[in-house]
């Protein structure tokens, strides 16, 4: 049994293309509003959602037909999808309550229309719309309650209106929406804690509005965020750790607002992130050496905060960024040398802050850079010549430092601008390699000024108010190099050093400062070099049994080992002399050994301080030729390496990996192959060559 009188006094029409009700039902209808029809080339158009066109079209002044209106697509005689972009039918005026009545509207397009007033409440009536868009009109007001009933909503675009009040809390119930878009309006109040509970949200802009108060902690349930534009607000507050929780976040925008607190550690944990701008707020700390971690970042701006301490050696492992913007912080030290590794930076910023130091030789491997800005920091020495090599640099700026001339010919005296030159003369220290030695280490001082014309160079060690003098090794110290032996006397912890060069005056470097460690750091290898035609001459590649020199700093005359590694296997060096000289400083000579197989091979080397082995070098790798290759036709699942271990499975594969005048040594077996000596004078035979065992011939 019915209740008819709960069918009285609706909406309900009869299905399209009907014009009446079935037959079982019609005597209970009643009267139902709204279901007038309209006939156009044949088709019937149910008279209420017409209403709604022909509304837009009185309050917008047009001189067209409903169905003339924008992009309309119609099922059953009901509007499903309206786009309203047409050129020359710029809509305006109050958006009609009529909207109300498409309740089987997906989708409604407005983009660059001049729609005045409010979004009317009526818009709670579309439970099926999925995409809605009214972009870059003048709504004003606020964004009603209601929108929380479009529980279908999967694109919600409001941008670039007026619209005013806070965002209301019923946004949370938007449970499929995927894009949320509220860009540039007048939006103020707080960002609700509900915006946490649309875990579907891949894209979220809240920007260039006016909000305030801090960012809700519940920004870290939307797993699925690709892109956070938070920028342009007036919030206050700390970055929340939860932020870290958006493993899929790829752009994060948070620039120019009040936040405060400094960036968390935590962030090292967005390895999707490819854009990243925090500038223009009140962060504090530094800069966490975690930013490293982010391997994906193009873009990283810091610029205009209060940071403090250095930049990151991490920095270089940001091998795609494109901008690096630090400008206009606190931070002090050294631009680190790792920023020549990001061979796609176009833009650096890290102008008007506190660095020191000089600015590195690794900026020119900057192939791409175009823009360099380091003016108004205390960077001091000589500005890189390489600099000038870098093709696509179209502006420098090194205006308010203490740089020295002479400057790089490609500079004009606008990237110049003033320098502080007053100790342009003296003695500078830029660097001490390894890092941080132990007493009686040596190490190696780079920097400017250190030649004495009366021989009369000394370096001091300063700590507890007390002056050791350092052992200077005059041979092979230069103007811009010094070799020292660290005082065995002084103790661990921090330490300073001076160099002092006496000539028409006495003249001191700026103070130094460095820690002193307990084990010997490890010594910094830089170059290889070989004896060619009586000239030490460096080389990318070693042959077995080649006399070689390994340039290395923190190596002192004595008391080191050089390993040679490949594939597993390591072999020691045969230790000869130490060679010092002006080319390449301090050098361990040794015998490079055989039977590691010919490829790359790394080089490491390990030294003693009073008794104490050091840390392991990093390894320096080159190309190696083996003079004995091995070749066994048993050997037929690998690996091939040519070692006695490995044996290489042909004779022409031995042939070609052995050195011009080497030996190819091969078992007992069976060979069909053509060979090609290829130009070598090598010795090839069985294993009788070197085991006299007859059994091989």
């Amino acid at each position: 049994n019915w209740d008819v009188s709960t069918i009285y006094n609706n909406q309900l029409c009869p299905a399209y293309p009907d014009t009446l009700y079935p037959t079982c039902v019609a005597d209970y209808m009643g009267t139902q509003d709204g279901c007038d029809y309209a006939q156009n080339d044949g088709k019937l158009y149910l008279e209420s959602d017409l209403k709604f066109l022909r509304e837009l079209i009185t309050n917008s002044e047009l001189s067209i037909g409903p169905f003339d209106l924008g992009s309309q697509q119609w099922k059953d005689s009901r509007l499903t999808q309206l786009e309203i972009t047409k050129s020359g039918q710029s809509l305006k005026g109050e958006i009609p309550l009529s909207l109300g009545n498409l309740t089987q509207l997906t989708s409604l397009k407005s983009n660059n229309n001049k729609f005045t007033g409010t979004i009317p409440d009526t818009i709670k009536n579309l439970t099926n719309l999925t995409h809605l868009e009214i972009s870059e009109g003048k709504l004003n007001g606020g964004i009603p309650e209601s929108i929380g009933n479009l529980s279908s909503i999967t694109h919600l675009s409001l941008y670039k209106n007026e619209l005013t009040d806070s965002i209301p809390e019923t946004i949370g119930n938007l449970s499929s929406i995927t894009y949320l878009d509220l860009y540039n309006n007048k939006l103020t109040g707080v960002i609700p804690d509900t915006i946490g509970n649309l875990s579907s949200l891949t894209y979220l802009d809240l920007a260039d509005n006016q909000l305030t108060g801090s960012i809700s902690e519940t920004i870290g349930n939307l797993n699925n965020l690709n892109y956070l534009y938070l920028n342009n607000n007036q919030l206050t507050g700390s970055i929340p750790d939860t932020i870290s929780n958006l493993s899929s976040l790829t752009h994060l925008y948070l620039n120019s607002n009040q936040l405060t607190g400094s960036i968390p550690e935590t962030i090292g944990n967005l390895s999707s992130l490819t854009h990243l701008y925090l500038n223009s707020n009140q962060l504090t700390g530094s800069i966490p050496d975690a930013i490293g971690n982010l391997s994906s970042l193009r873009d990283l701006s810091l610029s205009s905060n209060q940071l403090i301490g250095s930049i990151p050696v991490s920095i270089g492992n940001l091998i795609n960024l494109r901008v690096l913007f630090l400008a206009g912080n606190q931070l002090t030290g050294s631009i680190p040398e790792s920023i020549g590794n990001l061979n796609n930076l176009k833009y650096i910023r890290l102008n008007n802050n506190q660095l020191t130091g000089r600015i590195p030789d690794t900026i020119g491997n900057l192939s791409s850079l175009n823009k360099l800005y380091l003016n108004d920091n205390q960077l001091r020495g000589i500005v890189p010549s390489n600099l000038c090599d870098l093709s696509l640099l179209q502006l420098i700026q090194l205006d308010n430092n203490n740089l020295c001339p002479t400057y790089p010919e490609c500079l004009d005296a606008s990237s110049i601008g003033t320098q502080d030159k007053s100790k342009c003369h003296f003695p500078d220290i830029y660097e001490m390699s390894p890092s941080e030695p132990v007493p009686g280490q040596m190490v190696a001082l780079t920097g400017i000024n250190f030649g004495s014309p009366f021989n009369a160079t000394t370096v001091n060690y300063y700590q507890d108010e007390v002056v050791t003098e350092g052992y200077l090794f005059k041979e092979p110290s230069i103007e811009t190099e010094l070799f020292v032996r660290i005082p065995s006397g002084i103790s661990t912890g921090t330490c300073t050093t001076r160099v002092a060069v006496m000539g028409d005056s006495l003249m001191t470097s700026w103070p130094f400062t460095f820690t002193l460690k307990s084990i010997p750091d490890a010594p910094v290898l830089r170059k290889v070099y070989k004896n060619l035609e009586s000239v030490w001459t460096a080389v990318n590649t070693i042959t077995a049994e080649d006399t070689i020199l390994i340039s290395s700093y923190g190596i002192d005359t004595e008391g080191w080992s050089v390993f040679l590694s490949k594939d597993g296997k390591t072999l020691q060096g045969t230790s000869l002399s130490t060679k010092t000289d002006s080319l390449f400083g301090i050098a361990p000579q040794i015998i490079v050994p055989t039977g590691l197989g010919t490829g790359k091979v790394n080089i490491t080397l390990f030294t003693e301080v009073n008794g104490l082995e050091n840390e392991r070098s990093d390894t320096l790798v080159i190309n190696y030729l083996d003079n004995y290759v091995f070749v066994n036709s048993a050997n037929t699942g690998g690996p091939w390496l040519g070692t006695e271990e490995s044996p290489f499975s042909t004779i022409q594969a031995g042939i070609n990996a052995v050195s011009k005048s080497g030996t190819v040594l091969v078992s007992n077996g069976t060979y069909v192959e053509n060979i090609n000596f290829i130009g070598k004078g090598i010795k090839l035979g069985s294993l009788y060559m070197t085991t006299g065992d007859d059994s091989h011939i």
